[in-house]
């Protein structure tokens, strides 16, 4: 009896090594830029709602527990609750110096980031003073 052969099946060849490329990927024509700036646009004032809503509330939140604990004063416990409202503020300046980047233009970023800043210094200053307050009584 007589073998067959067996055929070895044609191994593929990838496309580049055959000398085919693939077609080059076109650039989106304007109207397609224009779409996905917007949708970009509207996604980082989404982002930056959020952000504000947050920074918003922390802000008001720390305020609200400032003046309702003035009843307190010249307590041990006021100058705690002043200095856990004072972080509150300095959390409020820090989130908004990350929120900074979600800005559109350069001025609003630096801007943002500026605010952000003071509020973190000031915070920090007056944590500090009323620590030196609280421990040298």
């Amino acid at each position: 009896m007589t073998k067959k052969k067996q055929k070895n099946p044609q191994q593929t060849v990838p496309a580049e090594e055959n000398g085919t490329t693939k077609a080059a990927e076109r650039k989106p024509n304007k109207k397609e830029r224009k779409a996905a700036e917007a949708k970009r646009q509207k996604e980082l004032q989404a982002i930056r709602k959020k952000y504000n809503i947050v920074i918003l509330i922390a802000a008001l939140l720390a305020v609200i527990v400032s003046f309702s604990s003035s009843s307190l004063y010249g307590q041990d416990l006021y100058n705690w609750i002043q200095i856990g409202c004072y972080l509150l503020m300095g959390f409020c300046g820090g989130l908004m110096m990350y929120a900074s980047r979600y800005e559109d233009t350069d001025k609003r970023k630096s801007s943002k980031h500026t605010m952000g800043l003071v509020f973190v210094v000031i915070a920090l200053g007056m944590i500090l003073s009323d620590l030196v307050r609280l421990f040298m009584q």
